[in-house]
């Protein structure tokens, strides 16, 4: 259940708040109705210099990497606000995902309350606020380009089936679980509202219970993205006390294939797990290698489809970028990108 980012949002807690102290400077750039700042551009390269030297990078190797870096960091910031954009029109929400996020990075920083977290947070990064935004945004442009790209690029399973074959070796994973799950929010909810929303959870279970399809229970009563696929939470492997937050590891430990949880309270929400398939370690089947399997061939198309799909939003919108700036991102003579005067 971790995000392949989690470890920038981890390091960010080490860091030091330089970027925090800046002064707004000038506009570089006008994304439809928004705007990126220069500091914006200087912090988000402050977090890619605390990031690869978390990951143990000398400096004269950071410093390479960053006058790279600094070629694509304005393409990168455009890109982030196109995808906010239609997440705000979509109506799209990452509170849950922030909370959870939240829980992992408690547990991990062996912080005994989330309250403990939040002034380690606020003494090493300065905003607590703006961390959990930082977390916000990520979950959210990801939500967009799932739905938007990865939702549209057709995978077949033969295409799976050939790719499980052929690299069978890498499916060689420790014994764990495949789970799904109904989750309703109970986050900044009157009293009434959270009473509603436990009725909802009590009739979502039952209804399990009486043999009805957990994915069509979940598309209907959850609250969370991954509503969108049944409820699939995917495979996890390895000790579920150190995978998951520790109420949800004591509710699914001693359950087999097919069995749901109790509902369990977590993260302001109200959650009931279902164990869709075990392992017990060695080559997964078929079935269990398919999140695999389609994160592998989706690595290998997914990003020119990310971009072409970035690269339309710009024809389709209005990109204003300022003098001594360039969108790395941008169409060459597509019409639709100017370059002004500041």
């Amino acid at each position: 259940m971790k995000r392949a980012w989690a470890f920038l949002v981890i390091a960010t807690i080490a860091g030091s708040p330089v970027w925090a102290q800046q002064k707004i400077d000038q506009i570089v750039a006008r994304v439809n109705g928004d705007i990126i700042l220069k500091s914006e551009v200087d912090r988000e390269l402050d977090l890619r210099r605390i990031e690869m030297a978390q990951q143990g990078m000398d400096a004269a190797r950071i410093n390479q990497e960053l006058a790279e870096q600094s070629k694509v960091v304005l393409r990168d910031l455009i890109d982030r606000a196109l995808l906010l954009q239609i997440a705000k029109e979509a109506g799209l929400s990452a509170d849950l995902d922030v909370q959870k996020t939240l829980e992992e990075l408690r547990v991990e920083r062996k912080f005994a309350t989330l309250d403990d977290l939040e002034k380690a947070i606020k003494k090493d990064y300065g905003d607590f606020e703006e961390f959990k935004n930082d977390i916000r945004v990520k979950y959210l442009t990801q939500q967009v380009i799932e739905h938007e790209v990865y939702g549209r690029i057709v995978v077949t399973q033969e295409e799976m089936r050939k790719y499980y074959d052929e690299h069978t070796s890498e499916f060689d994973k420790p014994a764990g679980v495949r789970i799904a799950e109904v989750t309703v929010l109970v986050d900044r909810r009157l009293p009434d509202q959270v009473a509603t929303q436990g009725k909802k959870i009590e009739e979502a279970r039952p209804a399990v219970k009486k043999g009805n399809n957990f994915a069509e229970t979940a598309e209907k009563y959850s609250e969370v993205s991954t509503a969108e696929r049944g409820g699939d939470v995917g495979f996890i492997a390895g000790d579920l006390k150190e995978q998951v937050n520790e109420e949800v590891a004591k509710a699914l430990e001693k359950l087999e294939k097919g069995q749901i949880t109790d509902i369990v309270e977590f993260n302001d929400a109200l959650t009931f797990f279902k164990v869709t398939d075990k392992h017990n370690g060695g080559i997964l089947s078929f079935e269990l290698a398919q999140n695999f399997i389609w994160s592998s061939l989706m690595s290998k198309v997914a990003p020119d489809k990310v971009r072409e799909f970035l690269s339309e939003q710009r024809d389709n919108g209005f990109i204003d970028i300022k003098e001594g700036f360039q969108d790395a991102g941008a169409r060459p003579k597509n019409g639709k990108t100017a370059s002004t005067t500041p």
